[in-house]
């Protein structure tokens, strides 16, 4: 039995490293995989083809795909769409969608429990305690999972409204300089970068691609996910309907944004001298007193 657990274990760890490593370099493979594919075609080899791949690709890639067909068949259309909009939110880390990101979750709870359960096992726990344990691991991972995927969306939220004051000056400049409005925005992603840029510049080529300059900026709020891009892409939206000029609506959203990041940073200094408390009392507190009181107690020490 112990060497059963342990062939277990070993196999199913193996199994997540290799789904882990496919889902990591899934677009470098992509390119290579292509390039492997026009070579073998320029050289006219097309009976070896399928064999010269790579393991994973032969294999490995087939056996991920068919994994995410069936653990994304056990989700219910809400918890995927959720997933899927967090992802979105959080801008697609690793290319990954709602399938492939609740199937490496799944795949890992469950390799989890398996460790957890085979070494309960070795350890001689008790069986009920044991299976406590390794449903404890599972859900733990399910947690941790999304405890990242929230805080990578609050990440990438936290660097679009920091951004965006900077971004609405340059649109205000740009407009007043004689500039249309989608050429404003053309402008900013010239000018600035990060992940406010990248969605200026998906929603650019939306509009390029025929979609109507309201139904793209209602994306782009619902994309993102920050209020304050909302407050401004609705006064946009509004303005432009009630026939106000695009310099005004941005000037006074200019505004409103330095005004909103000034209060930001009062807060923030605010909180600075109750977050150096504990920095204060347990690290530089504890060095001062050695320091003072070192000597002291040395010629304490030598006194008696």
């Amino acid at each position: 039995m112990v060497l059963i657990a342990t062939g277990v274990v070993f196999i199913g760890v193996f199994c997540f490293v290799e789904l882990v490593y496919w889902a990591q370099s899934k677009q470098r493979a992509d390119i290579r995989a292509r390039l492997n594919v026009i070579e073998e075609t320029r050289t006219g080899d097309e009976v070896q083809e399928p064999i010269s791949l790579p393991f994973r690709w032969r294999i490995l890639r087939p056996l991920g795909k068919r994994m995410v067909i069936i653990f994304t068949g056990f989700l219910p259309a809400n918890v995927k769409n959720g997933v899927e909009r967090k992802l979105t939110q959080a801008g697609n880390p690793r290319g990954m969608r709602a399938g492939t990101f609740m199937t490496v979750v799944m795949v890992s709870g469950i390799l989890l429990a398996l460790a957890v359960f085979a070494a309960a096992f070795l350890l001689r726990v008790n069986l009920v305690i044991a299976l406590l344990y390794s449903v404890a691991a599972a859900i733990c991972t399910v947690i941790a999972a999304f405890l990242w995927l929230i805080s990578a969306v609050s990440r990438r939220v936290g660097e679009i409204e920091q951004t965006l004051p900077d971004a609405i000056d340059l649109l205000v400049v740009s407009v007043e300089a004689g500039l249309g409005f989608d050429l404003a925005l053309a402008k900013v992603t010239e000018k600035l970068q990060g992940s406010l840029t990248d969605e200026f510049r998906k929603t650019l080529q939306e509009m390029r691609m025929g979609k109507p300059r309201q139904t793209a900026l209602r994306d782009l709020s619902r994309r993102v996910g920050s209020t304050h891009l909302s407050g401004f892409i609705s006064m946009v939206i509004q303005g432009t309907q009630m026939g106000i000029t695009i310099g005004q609506i941005l000037r006074s959203q200019a505004e409103a944004m330095r005004t909103l990041r000034r209060q930001r940073l009062e807060a923030m200094i605010m909180k600075l001298p109750v977050k150096m408390v504990f920095p204060l009392v347990f690290c530089i507190f504890p060095a001062l007193m050695i320091i003072i009181m070192g000597s002291a107690i040395l010629q304490i020490m030598k006194v008696f």
